[in-house]
């Protein structure tokens, strides 16, 4: 899976951007596992994993090492999953036929969107 992530500094303009190539099939094992727990949890819950996450990728990147930032985007990644499958049906299927883009802003809000995967991408 495909996973865009873009964290924006202060002023809104690009700090930092990665592009991540991630185990689907592995991360929805691990979600599995969480589900009974996120479900019990709520949905602001979930969505507030989300933002958490995003604050903590921007953490990774301006203090971390590269193991700290791939972490803390597979946690978002993983939150994200877990709201859109739990709580607003999202398929499997949508997740691996897409790509996932992630925009971050300084304060850690974070803006998902799904897109098309690319040509090259889709073999």
């Amino acid at each position: 899976m495909k996973v865009v992530t873009l964290v924006l500094n202060a002023a809104g303009e690009p700090h930092f951007r990665q592009i991540d190539y991630l185990n689907f099939e592995a991360l929805i094992g691990i979600a599995k596992e969480r589900e009974a727990s996120i479900r019990n949890e709520g949905a602001d819950f979930a969505a507030g994993a989300i933002s958490a996450f995003g604050s903590e990728v921007i953490k990774a990147v301006n203090y971390g090492n590269e193991k700290d930032i791939d972490r803390a985007i597979t946690n978002m990644l993983m939150a994200t999953w877990m709201l859109d499958s739990v709580f607003l049906k999202v398929s499997a299927d949508t997740y691996r036929n897409t790509e996932q883009h992630f925009i971050i802003s300084d304060d850690g809000i974070v803006q998902h969107t799904r897109a098309p995967l690319s040509e090259n991408d889709s073999n």
